[in-house]
């Protein structure tokens, strides 16, 4: 038996091991949220300061210009504390709507030799703020001018920065109380554990290596009424682990995603190539695209068709649709096609994000390639189904070929860039959630895709 004078040290022993590891390990939580909070304002800065050198051009004088409509809400507010300006050699050229008639010093900026660099600039009124700075280079836009460079500017009031601090303050306490309340839980089963004893956990033992070999997905329960609580924990972390999993494997698909739009723009480098003679680096450049984006391809099956098990969200269409038309329009020939969308108001359905996009996309994007001028989307809320109809006017898929073409890299018309995998893939997701994939004839007359998915409210079996 073990004499109280040792289960008293181990006790004391493990309070200090419990309290010491608690108060590190909320001085790190705390430490990641404020450089983290820092890392969010630089993020936001940086993101809209990319955005309007992106949209930064020279008309035929060579004065900058800035494409209309293309700069956010908080940006046209007066005095919102959301701000950008473009200057050359001390001069105030464009400035967003939000200044008003101030205008952020360029005397004032100290140039680093970072290309993007950070520090307080003041607004109107006297406003502080914390401002994102990058200086670019435009080339000329006709013959006979020469480059410029402009300094862009975006600003945030220090007063929005200052609530995430206040917020950082709240959560310090919270924290604080938190792993209060943890270490007296572990202080409290550590003496549980030095009162019982050690020799029920061999029945722990067991049943851990049990699961490690993976003869059982839990601990059972049939143990020493001390250990109750131990494997109701152990099972709780198992099951924590499962979802974790769940959740990898969804990263997974989400960078697959990701990658798409780098690789229809290398696409379009290796058109471009091939245009400019280039005919051996197009080639390489295609082969090197094709292979990679089937294996993406292939991985985002795989990561779809796995997490279908899970409970899906519910997603509201319109808004989804709306950026995938924005997107469309930026691809080539997508400008010349009108892009409709018939949708009843406030429909929903029952697919994540991100696979509702990826199956709307792959289908926007194929009746791309082929319509002649225009794309139409419905949706309808039916009596046990919401169904959704993608078609086009483009010459269509003869009836003897429908079931051919679904199938994993088959292409009709091998002159039309793609994989031959987008419907594919489609298929497999609408499926994963419990749906149906049909192509027809459209009224236009061209390919109609039908998707019939179930209502947001029906729950599948094991849900």
């Amino acid at each position: 038996m073990i004499p109280n004078s040792l289960r008293f040290r181990l006790l004391g022993a493990a309070a200090i091991v419990i309290l010491v590891a608690v108060q590190v390990a909320g001085g790190l939580l705390l430490v990641l949220f404020e450089r983290n909070v820092i890392r969010l304002v630089h993020t936001e800065l940086d993101a809209g300061l990319a955005q309007l050198a992106t949209f930064l051009s020279r008309d035929e004088s060579g004065k900058p210009q800035v494409r209309v409509g293309t700069e956010d809400a908080s940006f046209r507010q007066r005095y919102s504390g959301r701000y950008w300006q473009i200057s050359a050699d001390g001069e105030v050229l464009l400035r967003s709507s939000s200044l008003g008639s101030a205008v952020l010093e360029p005397a004032s900026i100290l140039e680093p030799k970072q290309a993007v660099w950070h520090q307080p600039l003041i607004g109107p009124d006297k406003q502080r703020l914390y401002g994102s700075l990058k200086r670019v280079v435009l080339e000329p836009a006709l013959p006979g001018q020469q480059a410029a460079s402009f300094l862009l500017v975006v600003a945030i009031d220090v007063a929005e920065i200052r609530a995430l601090d206040a917020l950082n303050g709240q959560l310090r306490g919270d924290v604080f109380a938190a792993l209060a309340v943890l270490a007296a839980i572990l202080i409290a089963a550590a003496w549980v554990q030095v009162l019982v004893g050690l020799r029920p956990l061999e029945v722990l033992r067991i049943g851990i290596e049990k699961v490690r070999v993976g003869s059982a997905r839990r601990l059972s329960d049939e143990v020493p009424s001390e250990l109750h609580p131990l494997v109701a924990e152990t099972n709780r972390l198992l099951g924590a682990q499962e979802k974790a999993i769940e959740r990898a494997r969804a990263r997974a698909g989400d960078l697959a995603h990701g990658l798409k739009t780098p690789l229809t723009v290398l696409g379009a480098l290796a058109r471009k190539l091939r245009e400019e003679k280039k005919a051996e680096f197009a080639d390489e450049l295609e082969q090197q695209l094709k292979s990679l984006n089937q294996h993406i391809e292939r991985e985002l099956t795989r990561t779809r068709i796995a997490a279908g098990a899970s409970v899906p969200r519910k997603t509201s269409v319109e808004p989804i649709v709306g950026r995938l038309f924005r997107t469309m329009e930026k691809l080539p020939r997508g400008d010349r096609i009108d892009w409709s969308l018939s949708c009843e108001p406030h429909i929903s359905v029952p697919v994540e994000e991100a696979d509702l996009a990826e199956v709307l996309g792959n289908l926007l994007d194929n009746a791309r390639k082929w319509a002649r001028s225009e794309v139409g989307i419905t949706v309808k809320a039916m009596a046990d189904s919401i169904e959704l109809l993608i078609d086009d006017d483009g010459p269509g898929v003869p009836e003897t070929d429908r079931v051919r073409v679904m199938s994993r890299g088959t292409r009709l018309d091998e002159t039309v860039p793609g994989s031959g995998l987008g419907l594919d893939i489609t298929k497999a997701v609408v499926e994963a959630y419990g749906g149906q994939m049909l192509l027809d004839s459209s009224v236009r007359g061209g390919l109609s895709v039908r998707l019939t998915l179930p209502p947001v409210d029906q729950q599948r079996a094991g849900d």
